[in-house]
């Protein structure tokens, strides 16, 4: 079980890899630019003040900012 889980893993991390591989190759072909983002506390995090903080997302669709208390809706 152990083996097969170690070849999910490396199946995985070689498909993210060619996926990014591939965006790289197709902006710089095209002169765009592609930007990676660290997505944690993207969800948390409030663009207008940069406040991160778990109770400004009351649920998945709604962001209500408990720093400077923009909202808007996700969906």
């Amino acid at each position: 079980m152990r083996q097969k889980a170690g070849l999910n893993y490396a199946i995985l991390d070689v498909g993210c890899y060619e996926l990014r591989r591939q965006l790289e190759y197709k902006c710089e072909r095209s002169g765009a630019k592609l930007a990676f983002v660290d997505p944690r506390y993207s969800s948390q995090l409030c663009r207008r003040c940069g406040a991160i903080d778990k109770q400004s997302r009351p649920t998945q669709a709604l962001f209500a900012c408990v720093g400077c208390g923009s909202a808007r809706t996700l969906m």
